[in-house]
């Protein structure tokens, strides 16, 4: 209950000129690898978004966090897939598996470091 009512003072004394670097940084970038076809364009939109609710202590440790979820994702999808199926490999990695559970835990961390 403490983080919940810390975390609405959080919100109102967010700064917002660090967190919209974050997520142009992300945006840019992650525009970058979709261009190149690394990643998909909703990867890039929900790592922006989760960008935003990160305050700039943890965000670094979210984006080590996914990277690291995302070799393990990419790593069971290649031994599910019989080692390297050609048709499992044009779906690509759902990128959006890793991402959720590190952004949903830098979010709740940049929250408890608020109260």
């Amino acid at each position: 209950m403490t983080v919940l009512a810390g975390s609405a003072t959080y919100w109102a004394q967010l700064p917002v000129g660090n967190a919209l670097v974050q997520a142009g940084l992300v945006l840019m970038v992650g525009f970058i690898l979709f261009w190149l076809g690394v990643c998909g364009a909703g990867d890039v939109k929900l790592l922006a978004a989760i960008s935003l609710a990160v305050s700039e202590q943890w965000w670094p440790w979210m984006l080590l966090l996914t990277a690291v979820l995302g070799g393990i994702v990419a790593l069971g999808l290649l031994l599910v897939s019989g080692l390297g199926k050609p048709e499992w490999r044009a779906m690509g990695v759902p990128y959006a598996l890793a991402i959720a559970p590190s952004g949903g835990l830098a979010i709740w961390l940049t929250l408890l470091s608020a109260t």
